[in-house]
């Protein structure tokens, strides 16, 4: 990642800009954890700038006191100190789900918010991504029926969930792709309407479509879903979580994230059951709720604009989320389903009891 780039003088020259940018939107101390190659690269970069640098702390227990860059190293449970407007950036070229213990680490030591890297490196993967061309995955929806259905034609990609009234609301789009779930939750007349999306060539492709729907109440960020609790300031009243939780390696920590910030939740995709292809490994994870045996699926990594960005994801059984939403005190009411070749898909309202 940012190691990679650094041989690289133009690019280097270039990724050092767009990081320096976002950490001065910060505002803030920056409080580095990590001392291998990566956290080298940004304390390289904001090294001779008006960025304040509140210390560099470890995770590794050490004996004495090391000095990484001339900076004094710290155990990892002196971030105690730091105060709660600084800034936490974990510094690691890791994906967020595989960092997972290492955010809940932090998060149980200091009030800070906590960013990944690859936060402030989102500005340049955006500008490095746009060197191909942009290709649609679903124009013929796009920008066929989803701006003039026909007679006949359905307006939406998904329908408009009952019971749930999105006018006047703030709403987070997890996972926008190409826009055309945006295109039915901007016609519902909300308040604000913000997409998260990871992937920069989707980040791309939406920006196109805002462009052309003329969306004013719209804000696009670049950044990974697990994360949103860092990345919006906005408070949020209805998430739509729709064709994005079966992508994840963690989904369980994603729909944590969102039933701490949010009471109503549009939650939408695949699960697994009998419908699923045959031969799908099995893996058993205990959390606080009970113990369960996720189906595994491949993913392609960031090889496509389709998949998940890990190397595979883990989808629930029906019963077994209806469980888990039920022991976070949420209540699940499925809408609609159908069976497609990847197997079961169902659209659910999931709201605070």
């Amino acid at each position: 990642m940012i190691g990679d780039l650094k041989k690289s003088q133009i690019d280097w020259r270039q990724i050092k800009r767009c990081v320096l940018a976002e950490c001065k939107k910060l505002d803030a101390r920056i409080a580095v954890v990590g001392t291998k190659e990566s956290a080298s690269c940004l304390l390289d970069i904001i090294a001779d700038t008006d960025i304040p640098l509140a210390g560099i702390y470890e995770r590794v227990e050490f004996n004495g006191k090391p000095q990484f860059h001339g900076h004094p190293v710290h155990p990892l449970n002196e971030l105690s100190q730091l105060k709660p407007e600084d800034v936490v950036v974990i510094a690691s070229s890791a994906e967020a789900t595989q960092l997972y213990d290492t955010f809940m680490r932090i998060r149980s030591l200091c009030p800070c918010r906590v960013i990944h890297l690859k936060t402030l490196l989102r500005t340049f993967s955006l500008i490095d991504e746009l060197k191909d061309p942009l290709k649609f995955e679903f124009d013929h929806f796009l920008f066929g029926n989803g701006l003039l259905p026909l007679s006949g034609e359905s307006s939406y990609w998904h329908p408009v969930p009952p019971d749930v009234d999105f006018r006047d609301k703030t709403v987070l789009e997890l996972g926008p792709f190409e826009g055309h779930d945006t295109v039915m939750i901007l016609d519902q007349k909300p308040k604000k309407v913000i997409g998260l999306e990871a992937r920069p060539l989707n980040y791309a492709k939406i920006s196109v479509m805002r462009s052309l729907y003329n969306w004013q109440n719209y804000e696009l960020l670049l950044g990974d879903m697990h994360l949103f609790p860092q990345l919006v300031k906005d408070k949020i009243d209805i998430i739509f979580c729709a064709g994005v939780f079966y992508h994840s390696d963690k989904p369980w920590w994603l729909l944590e994230n969102c039933m701490e910030q949010c009471d109503t939740i549009v939650l939408c995709g695949h699960v697994a059951s009998e419908h699923s292809p045959s031969g799908q490994q099995k893996r058993q994870v205990t959390l606080a709720s009970g113990t369960y045996d996720f189906e595994v699926y491949p993913e392609c990594g960031w090889e496509d604009g389709l998949s998940g960005v890990t190397s595979e994801s883990l989808w629930f059984k029906e019963e077994d989320l209806i469980h888990f939403l039920d022991y976070h005190g949420f209540r699940f009411k499925k809408y609609s389903e159908h069976v497609n070749p990847l197997g079961l898909w169902m659209m659910s309202v999931v709201t605070r009891k």
